[in-house]
């Protein structure tokens, strides 16, 4: 379980991403872009906001790109990237250029530590990754694109999904056999960990960061976490639920999408979007997006949600709910993150 939870689907790579030239892809001065981590496909995908054409791919050659996020300036794209068994190559960071969409900096993490997700704090001036094997949180100046240190989480392990607190003071991170969510003060290191039922895989924070909210796959839950009490609750998820994955707050921070994926466990793929009251802790609405649906982001009224089943990335009218575009991007895509003229989404 902790192999499949932890590489998400990424323990054997088909194909690699291809190396022919793909047109640039400029960033207009009223572009929505779409940056999509194509794990089996070893590439990030770009693609137009609005209709999910594909405006470039940019290749990572002996990489499985599992995460990708944009820096909340705008001014560049980081993708965690786990290398190749029997390559005898580290694991990367890879920072985007995101006007021309060209690889600028390759920062090497080690060697088998299963870089899961990267997020960028509010000031996009630290990159943190979570390093699933070794349990650590590494933190990286954006600027130097130097390591800074790696703090290794002192409860539990399989550290996986993770957000960074709304005052950009602490990262939450899910870990996945520990069952807990780990909260991190970036200035000083220290720990505090949250008990949850079950194993937490990704993590969210609502806008007004009152709460933050972990996935928990084996469970089916959703479990909402007070900042000021440590209080838990729980939304369980409807019965067809076969095990979330990936969160993404919406409705200007009163729902949460919640992206249901199964395949793993042995369990069948699922293809819903549920869209979580979060003071209510009920499910409002359930949206028919990929077959295996794995990451969301939202932007205005949209969201787009990735699925490692049949290869698609969707895109959903949140005022409507109905599915407005769905684009074929590549194998297994895995992460994604926005990138609009006023910056990253968190």
């Amino acid at each position: 379980m902790k192999q499949t939870l932890i590489a998400s689907v990424a323990i054997t790579l088909a194909a690699c991403g291809s190396t022919e030239e793909q047109p640039k892809s400029a960033a207009t001065a009223d572009a929505v872009k779409i940056y999509v981590a194509v794990e089996e496909g070893a590439a990030i995908a770009v693609l137009d906001g609005r209709d999910l054409r594909t405006l470039k791919e940019i290749a990572l050659p002996e990489y499985m790109p599992h995460n990708v996020q944009v820096a909340p300036d705008g001014r560049s794209v980081w993708s965690a990237n786990v290398a190749m068994e029997g390559m005898g190559m580290q694991d990367q960071l890879v920072q985007i250029d995101p006007t021309t969409d060209e690889i600028v900096a390759r920062i090497d993490l080690g060697a088998e530590v299963h870089p899961a997700h990267v997020v960028v704090t509010p000031d996009s001036k630290t990159v943190l990754v979570t390093g699933a094997e070794k349990n650590e949180v590494i933190r990286i100046d954006a600027a130097s694109r130097k390591i800074l240190d790696r703090i290794v989480l002192g409860h539990g392990s399989g550290v996986h999904g993770a957000r960074i607190s709304v005052d950009g003071g602490a990262i939450w991170a899910a870990e996945i056999d520990g069952k807990c969510a780990a909260r991190v003060e970036l200035a000083t290191g220290k720990q505090d960990h949250v008990d949850l039922e079950g194993q937490a895989v990704q993590m969210a924070v609502s806008r007004d960061g009152r709460y933050a909210f972990a996935s928990q796959y084996d469970t089916k839950k959703v479990a909402r976490i007070d900042l000021a009490s440590r209080a838990v609750s729980y939304v369980a998820l409807p019965p067809e639920s076969q095990g979330p994955v990936q969160l993404y707050p919406a409705a200007g921070g009163r729902s949460m999408l919640v992206a249901d994926q199964g395949i793993l466990a042995g369990r069948p793929a699922s293809n819903k979007l549920y869209v979580v009251d979060i003071e209510g802790l009920s499910v409002t609405a359930t949206i028919d997006v990929g077959v295996g649906a794995h990451g969301v982001v939202a932007h205005d009224n949209r969201a787009y949600v990735t699925a490692i089943g049949d290869d698609t990335v969707t895109a959903v009218d949140l005022t409507t709910n109905k599915v407005v575009a769905r684009a074929k991007v590549g194998k297994k895509p895995n992460g994604i993150s926005v990138w609009t003229k006023a910056g990253g989404m968190p």
